[in-house]
């Protein structure tokens, strides 16, 4: 099936722009070092824009990152580790901590996708509160987010069994 612009008279000027704007210099200078997601995150939070436009932001980034098996475990233990020292919504002023938790999170769930686990369901309960609390949605004794912190705490039991 042929799309719009695979016919119409448009599609050929189009096509012809296109080119000619390949051969102009580069408006900014391409960088040869490789940039982290830790380096990703500090720049996202930086930005001065909302809470809600730098969450769309580390969202839409997590869901395209390439993340290793041990990236998974790493980001699973660090998860853990914070809700249990209960550091993860202690500050939900600090923009780089809370898309850090997020783009972590986002992650993780991202590479259980739909299956139902312990871990999964844990992880999804710490990106609900991350979400909820660095928007401004919730606030950190609310009861949505005690009622998800219950489901993580059964969860951490399943998880630790």
């Amino acid at each position: 099936m042929l799309a719009y612009w695979d016919i119409s008279p448009e599609y050929e000027v189009n096509k012809a722009n296109v080119a000619n704007t390949s051969e102009k210099e580069p408006v900014a200078k391409v960088e040869t070092e490789d940039v982290t997601w830790q380096d990703n995150v500090k720049e996202i939070a930086s930005l001065n824009s909302p809470p809600t436009e730098k969450f769309d932001t580390i969202v839409a980034y997590a869901k395209k990152y390439p993340a290793t098996k041990a990236e998974i475990k790493e980001f699973e233990d660090y998860i853990i580790a914070e809700y249990k020292n209960k550091k993860y919504l202690a500050d939900v002023q600090n923009d780089e901590y809370m898309l850090g938790n997020i783009f972590k999170s986002t992650v993780v769930n991202r590479y259980y996708g739909e299956e139902e686990t312990p871990i999964n369901d844990f992880v999804f309960g710490f990106y609900q509160n991350s979400n909820y609390t660095f928007k401004g949605l919730e606030s950190t004794n609310s009861n949505a987010i005690k009622y998800n912190e219950r489901q993580m705490d059964n969860a951490l039991v399943a998880i630790e069994n």
